[in-house]
């Protein structure tokens, strides 16, 4: 990607492109401090059952060696006796193995969530591209993990060392001790060593991990369009959502206009507002606004009410309120009752007049 392209992306991620990116396997995952944390893990583990691994390993060895100088090894013996070895060994390692699997499932989840997508199983020819994987061993980036692969291997180098020098002492005594004692040693050896490179191999992949996160997030990032796009998928085209509103108002304010002839009255502004009410005594608690308008939408409600004989009466604040305070298909409001049940009483009085 440019550095302009870059330049343009100033705005944070939105939730919906971290979800994309989550659904196309796309996460900020650290290998390294995968296997860091499996390696302590798997340190701290040999240390703890060193002795009774140490113990199970020697019974096996011990159970071996006399058989080793007898003259009858043919096919059937030497199968036989590798495969018990091999349940010894596998069942002395078993508990490291299980531990190994389960901390390298937690911290990989830990690090990209619970998330399951068959997107990075998905065959895709630029990963097998020569041209493409050449241009990537020669980016900076590819220079950067070579050299983060070389610093691993001088650190791992330097500790293995240095824990083996610190410790040549004991070692010496040890190397000239039995077989079995030497097992032993090399239990506890390897444990200790596991522990040392874990330690100096976390320190590197934390580093690893935050600064694949802050990759993660720098290439997450969206331009103000892009932001604006998205906004319009979501939400649809804010021109097309005013003309959806727009018909929507349209299909209301025709339904209303329908319901005129049933009107009780029509109160108006005179000219600006109009509120057709209907009431029937013993059928309605009280009066039910019809349709109300304004402008153009006014004047066709009292277009209609005019045609078919319902009464208009001008009360210039009592149609402002009605407009403000009561909904289309709902009754007025209780503050409203009293000025309300005076034009009724009106309109009532001209009809027996008539």
């Amino acid at each position: 990607m440019s550095q302009q392209d870059h330049s343009n992306k100033t705005e944070a991620a939105t939730p919906k492109r971290r979800k994309d990116a989550a659904q196309r396997g796309q996460v900020a995952v650290s290998p390294d401090l995968t296997a860091a944390v499996v390696m302590l893990a798997c340190g701290l583990g040999l240390r703890t059952l060193g002795p009774e691994l140490a113990r199970t390993f020697r019974s096996a060895l011990a159970t071996v060696l006399p058989h080793l100088t007898t003259n009858r090894w043919g096919v059937a013996e030497i199968t036989v006796w590798s495969r018990w070895f091999l349940d010894v060994f596998l069942g002395t390692t078993a508990a490291l193995l299980l531990l190994a699997t389960g901390v390298s499932l937690l911290v990989t989840g830990l690090q990209a969530g619970l998330r399951f997508s068959t997107t990075p199983l998905e065959l895709q020819w630029s990963r097998i591209d020569p041209v493409a994987g050449w241009s990537r061993l020669l980016s900076l980036d590819g220079f950067a993990r070579g050299m983060q692969a070389l610093l691993k291997l001088l650190i791992a180098a330097a500790v293995a060392g240095g824990l083996i020098w610190f410790n040549r002492v004991e070692l010496r005594g040890r190397s000239r001790g039995t077989l079995l004692n030497a097992i032993d040693a090399a239990w506890e050896a390897g444990g200790t060593l596991m522990v040392a490179l874990a330690a100096g191999a976390l320190a590197l992949a934390l580093a690893d991990f935050l600064f694949r996160r802050y990759r993660f997030e720098q290439e997450l990032r969206m331009s103000r369009q892009e932001v604006l796009d998205e906004h319009k998928e979501d939400q649809g085209d804010p021109q097309l959502r005013s003309q959806r509103r727009s018909r929507q108002r349209d299909a209301a304010s025709r339904k209303a206009l329908q319901s005129v002839p049933q009107a009780t009255m029509v109160v108006t502004n005179p000219t600006h507002i109009s509120v057709a009410l209907q009431y029937r005594h013993g059928q309605q608690g009280a009066p039910r606004v019809l349709a109300k308008g304004k402008g153009r939408l006014a004047l066709r409600i009292r277009e209609i009410a005019t045609q078919h004989g319902v009464p208009i009466l001008e009360r210039k604040p009592l149609a402002r309120a009605l407009y403000q305070l009561a909904p289309v298909g709902h009754e007025i409001p209780a503050e409203l009752y009293y000025a309300v049940a005076e034009i009724l009483a009106i309109v009532y009085r001209r009809r027996r007049a008539a």
